[in-house]
């Protein structure tokens, strides 16, 4: 998603002669605009706030339907927390126990 928001403000041509001319670099146009950036912001880290944002809402509401699905697929009898990763489990649950551990020091 970066790259193709680097190509829509930046130009995208296949001569090298035409290269366009970069003022700015990518992390300073994603800096705040108060810092002098432009504001944008990072697909990686938009990626991992909603991974964290589904991580949080399976600990909190253990009754939705998110929570069910998975609890009754790789966790059925332990907590979410201490749920490991096998290896033949789906992408959303590889990259929902990897944020997991991320955000487990924050969790009293």
């Amino acid at each position: 998603m970066d790259s193709h928001s680097c190509k829509f403000w930046w130009g995208k041509t296949l001569d090298p002669k035409d290269r366009k001319l970069h003022l700015l670099g990518w992390d300073i146009l994603c800096s705040p605009k108060p810092e002098g950036g432009l504001g944008f912001r990072k697909s990686e880290l938009i990626n991992l706030a909603m991974l964290a944002i589904n991580a949080w809402r399976i600990i909190e509401n253990p009754d939705c339907l998110l929570s069910i699905t998975f609890k009754a697929r790789y966790f059925p009898r332990t907590g979410f927390l201490n749920a490991k990763c096998p290896a033949n489990c789906s992408w959303t649950w590889k990259r929902l126990h990897a944020i997991k551990e991320l955000i487990k020091p924050f969790i009293t």
